[in-house]
């Protein structure tokens, strides 16, 4: 992905952090990879980190720099990818905006993911190569083996 993105931080197991910088404000961001029922497979989540320092995943930033962030959120990706070649990933918007936003991102930098990763979505009944057109209820990304 060659978007612009924030340079960003491993915290501790599973965590990384980054800064999204505003005209008005900055804020403290949080991704995680919780580990699933499933061996190997990780849910990913991006969180605000608030003043009081308790994390949220439905508060709107406003420093107009969604496209930023989903790319430093698919750089994350990439160096978690790097920590185990079998590890999994998936992942929602957790709001329709949101959900298309990263449809939109995925659909745009298709051609470069999957030279490397494979990219799934999945619906309620179904799980198959990822389409720009197709919505899905679940993105998937994971290395090439």
């Amino acid at each position: 992905m060659e978007e612009p993105s924030y340079q960003f931080s491993f915290q501790k197991e599973y965590q990384y952090e980054f800064v999204s910088l505003g005209e008005d404000k900055n804020v403290r961001k949080l991704v995680t990879f919780s580990e699933t029922e499933s061996e190997n497979v990780f849910n990913l989540a991006l969180f605000d980190i608030l003043d009081s320092g308790k994390c949220s995943n439905n508060t709107e930033t406003r420093n107009q720099d969604m496209a930023k962030v989903v790319a430093t959120v698919f750089k994350i990706v990439v160096d978690f990818l790097e920590i185990e070649k079998d590890y999994v990933v998936v992942f929602r918007g957790n709001d329709p905006r949101r959900h298309r936003l990263y449809r939109i991102a995925i659909s745009r930098e298709l051609k470069q993911l999957s030279e490397k990763y494979v990219i799934l979505g999945v619906t309620n009944d179904s799980i198959g190569h990822f389409l720009p057109d197709q919505s899905y209820d679940l993105y998937v990304i994971t290395n090439k083996l």
